[in-house]
């Protein structure tokens, strides 16, 4: 008989339907910036429950979530969050929106700011809730895939829902700007490209689906 160390093996996890997970409350733990809370997701349920930070529950005696078979959500920061507002702000093809939002991203106070600009663009407000919902339900979608705590088919599948509403809103709101084009067709589509630019409009190559590069000739 073989005595030795003995493989840690990570356990089976409770594997759920997205559609059957608080998904939007996994989002929201996942883009928490602040640091001032804990978050946890209950695999038996599906469900998010959001608590006081550590050192706070020890001071005020609360009870330990992890004794209760909750797995703690941690936080990506603003990171993530910050990078959708500046890929929304490059798809925007109104040159006096796109300008506005893009100088709200700089320096401290970016979110604010951004949340501001976008207070003057109505019809741009409502795209961007979209935006920013699709992008944080895929980090969650992933997470949970990654945990183990959602099918990797199951996830694929709602992945790609997210991504086509992505790619929904950028035709939206890019559309002003002139012409969109996935990089894999640039070939194919040069003539489009050429009638684009000489009309004095700008061209929007997508890579994945999300804006990489425009084309301008001013």
């Amino acid at each position: 008989m073989h005595h030795g160390a003995v493989n840690a093996r990570r356990e089976p996890r409770p594997v759920r339907p997205v559609l059957g997970i608080d998904v939007s409350g996994v989002a929201e733990a996942l883009d928490d910036g602040g640091g001032e809370t804990t978050w946890w997701y209950d695999p038996s349920t599906g469900q998010v429950e959001m608590g006081v930070s550590e050192w706070m529950a020890e001071e005020f005696d609360d009870d330990d979530p992890a004794e209760r078979g909750l797995v703690t959500i941690e936080s990506f920061g603003s990171r993530a969050a910050y990078a959708d507002m500046a890929s929304f702000a490059a798809s925007v093809g109104d040159r006096r929106a796109a300008d506005l939002l893009q100088r709200a991203l700089q320096g401290r106070g970016a979110f604010r700011r951004f949340r501001d600009t976008l207070a003057d663009f109505p019809d741009l407000l409502t795209q961007w809730s979209t935006y920013a919902g699709a992008n944080a339900e895929s980090r969650a979608i992933e997470w949970l895939v990654d945990e183990g705590y959602v099918d990797d088919a199951d996830g694929d599948a709602e992945l790609a829902t997210r991504a086509a509403t992505l790619d929904a809103v950028v035709a939206a709101v890019g559309h002003p700007r002139g012409l969109l084009v996935d990089v894999a067709t640039v070939t194919e589509r040069w003539q489009d490209i050429e009638r684009t630019l000489d009309a004095g409009h700008d061209v929007t190559l997508l890579r994945a689906g999300r804006p990489w590069a425009t084309i301008s000739l001013a």
